[in-house]
């Protein structure tokens, strides 16, 4: 176990921007090969928190009224694109060694990309190229859609397909609300759709009364493509996706109140549509025939993997399958989640780097004292919950051991062409 000891806080410790590889490095060399990270909270100001997210209930709103926390990143290279915006909001970080300053796992891939995320991936798309997410809110959040590729290159970001998966362990009391609005009602027409965006929730013009309603469950999961209208359930989701906050939303009236329609709804357009409040634009950007579609086909179901599995130790598939990128399907995100009983042990080998997460219990991982908490009781605490296991050491092998009495349950997501024909396929997915 490593003997260094970073402070319990960290609000007033300076970022730094550069110059960062030798301390990857000596990070690694302490912590046996994987890297320590600390919380990216982010706010959204269109919804009300849903405080399930380990925080003390009064620290939901650290950025005043309407800035609610509801989020928090995993292993995140990309900032949030909210309207108040926030410094390194949504970007992981790191202490030194030191503990003086910190710096972003964003810089750290930019100096040592072919060691934390692998040679062939790095040179692909210079970064890393995914994140993964808790959001929680107390109500569903407005039907939405993230655009695609092509439509989010014309406003300079790429395209967003994301899955879902709820754990158990950040769902332990029943939501007020565990559907999940998705799509379009067969028939529905565009015309139709029209209505609801020009007259935005009012003389009885709700996109509500257009979708699908689909209950989700508690340790299962969903696949969601881009362009394809959703109103996420208010449970608290942990969301594998593609690197971009691209977004569009496409409903006026909440239960927390009414949105703002030429910040919201013309969000990630090009300026003319947003300046003209095209409307007609708005309509053709979603995947009608996806949209119109059942949806029941995008459920995920955990899949057990034995090969990885053992005495005292469980890994499961939680998020898999492909999506529509330049034409083919392509695998773009996966997760796993692994148990480990009190007093055993495993070496993990994996084909690729991962964010990894501690959803319950304590242990050691590489030499890094891990333990999921409680309850933070100050935003700006460091929770010792999160790390960024790097490819050179998912491939040549990590052990894990469970130091606790109850088991040590980890979550960890993959970025693109990690695992092959060894991760599993949905074979009625639309």
């Amino acid at each position: 176990m490593s003997r260094i000891r970073f402070p319990a806080r960290w609000e007033d410790i300076r970022m730094q921007a550069t110059h960062v590889g030798r301390q990857v490095d000596a990070l690694l060399d302490a912590f046996g090969g994987v890297l320590p990270l600390g919380p990216a909270w982010v706010h959204r100001e269109f919804c009300q928190a849903g405080m399930d997210l380990r925080l003390h209930p009064h620290q939901y709103m650290p950025f005043g009224p309407r800035k609610e926390v509801d989020e928090r990143w995993f292993a995140s290279t990309i900032g949030a694109k909210n309207t108040f915006r926030v410094p390194n909001e949504g970007l992981s970080w790191m202490f030194s060694t030191s503990g003086r300053s910190r710096f972003t796992l964003a810089a750290a891939v930019e100096e040592r990309g072919n060691v934390l995320v692998g040679g062939t991936m790095y040179g692909k798309y210079r970064h890393w190229p995914v994140y993964s997410k808790y959001f929680n809110n107390r109500q569903p959040l407005p039907h939405h859609m993230h655009g695609d590729d092509a439509q989010a290159a014309l406003v300079g970001l790429p395209g967003k397909p994301e899955s879902y998966y709820w754990p158990p362990e950040y769902n332990m009391h029943r939501s007020a609300d565990d559907g999940t609005m998705i799509g379009l009602r067969p028939g529905t027409t565009r015309e139709q759709l029209r209505n609801c965006l020009l007259h935005w929730g009012t003389r009885g013009h709700d996109i509500r009364f257009l979708t699908m309603k689909y209950a989700m469950k508690v340790g299962r999961g969903w696949r969601m493509p881009a362009r394809r209208l959703h109103a996420p359930a208010a449970l608290c989701t942990y969301e594998p996706q593609w690197r971009s906050d691209v977004f569009n939303m496409f409903q006026g009236k909440t239960e927390d109140g009414w949105l703002d329609r030429s910040v919201l709804l013309f969000k990630d357009v090009p300026q003319q549509v947003s300046r003209d409040q095209n409307v007609d634009h708005m309509v053709e950007m979603i995947d009608w025939p996806g949209n119109l579609a059942d949806q029941s086909g995008n459920q995920i179901l955990p899949i057990f993997d034995e090969s990885r599995s053992g005495i005292g130790v469980t890994d499961m598939w939680v998020v898999y399958g492909t999506f529509q990128k330049g034409g083919e399907e392509k695998e773009l995100f996966s997760a796993k989640r692994l148990d480990i009983d009190p007093g055993a042990e495993t070496t993990l080998r994996d084909p690729g780097a991962s964010g990894m997460q501690v959803l319950a219990g304590s242990g050691v991982i590489g030499k890094y004292e891990v333990q999921a908490p409680y309850m933070l009781r100050d935003i700006y605490d460091v929770p010792r919950d999160e790390c960024f296991i790097p490819y050179v050491t998912a491939t040549s092998g990590l052990k894990i051991r469970n130091t606790g009495l109850v088991p040590l349950t980890l979550l960890r997501y993959f970025g693109p062409d990690v695992w092959g024909n060894d991760m599993p396929r949905l074979q009625n997915a639309v």
